[in-house]
């Protein structure tokens, strides 16, 4: 039996969600799942998946569960640190986006890049 193992940055490419790691985020700043969940408005089973599925796409642990709630381990807490930066530097550039009007680069004219929407440019539907 062949098995075919996906290389780690395709692996990651097609199978992180930023939303695991918000949640992941959430955990860390709440002490744990029930109240991250509660915070989400999400149910505490979907965190914990959540968590569980970001574990499983990396290959790390990044969370030690117990029951006076959960530790991020030194793996999630690097993670959490970069995670904190992406999303700082989403938010830095949707504000940027939505501040300013969007230029066509020099190189590429003043014409869209994307087709017309009038009906004589849309492809003939066959009927």
């Amino acid at each position: 039996m062949l098995v075919m193992v996906m290389p780690w940055d395709q692996r990651i490419k097609r199978r992180f969600k930023l939303r695991e790691l918000d949640i992941l985020i959430a955990v860390a700043e709440a002490g744990g799942m029930a109240k991250a969940a509660s915070r989400l408005h999400m149910s505490q089973p979907a965190v914990s998946k959540a968590i569980a599925d970001l574990e499983h796409t990396l290959k790390v642990r990044l969370v030690d569960r117990s029951r006076q709630g959960v530790e991020p381990t030194d793996y999630g807490l690097a993670l959490i640190k970069r995670g904190v930066a992406v999303f700082d530097e989403l938010r830095r550039e949707s504000r940027t986006l939505s501040s300013s009007p969007i230029q066509p680069p020099e190189n590429c004219g003043s014409e869209s890049p994307w087709p017309s929407s009038t009906p004589s440019s849309r492809p003939s539907s066959g009927a």
